[in-house]
């Protein structure tokens, strides 16, 4: 019995905090401020039920809810991913987008990224997955033609 209260006392602190984080009126973060210290107790938490939603709609007309995030930033292709070192460490190794599809590309260690090369220039199928072979010189990736998924293995 003791850990629940303990546990509701701390979840009604939480949403205080938040609520009172997100008002921009300034009486209305005292009058919540002033109920929840005096209830502590279940009642303040069907209090915090009752306000939810006029807060949420009153930061809504006021236009201070988030900006949404465009959907291209989650899903879209990232600028570079998969990078590796060759065995040696001279050089470094990534995937970034060659003429509208996902290639291998190739730099020494100490370059700049705007120094890389491309080593593979599909420009059909994006390659997933690469590896440097054993010895640093070459690079083995895995690859279908048109879509059938037999993949093959390529070497650059």
């Amino acid at each position: 019995m003791y850990f629940k209260q303990n546990y509701l006392s701390m979840l009604i602190d939480v949403l205080l905090c938040y609520f009172v984080q997100i008002s921009s009126n300034l009486l209305f973060q005292d009058l919540i401020i002033s109920k929840f210290k005096k209830m502590r107790t279940a009642k303040a938490l069907l209090l915090f039920l009752f306000l939810a939603p006029s807060m949420l709609q009153s930061l809504a007309q006021n236009n201070q809810l988030p900006p949404v995030i465009d959907r291209e930033l989650f899903f879209g292709d990232p600028e570079i991913s998969g990078a590796r070192l060759s065995p040696d460490g001279k050089f470094m190794s990534f995937i970034r987008s060659y003429k509208g599809t996902r290639n291998i590309w190739i730099k020494k260690s100490e370059e700049p990224f705007t120094a890389a090369k491309p080593v593979t220039a599909d420009s059909l199928r994006p390659i997933r997955n690469y590896f440097w072979s054993r010895d640093g010189k070459y690079i083995l990736y895995a690859q279908d033609k048109g879509g059938d998924e037999n993949f093959n293995i390529l070497c650059s």
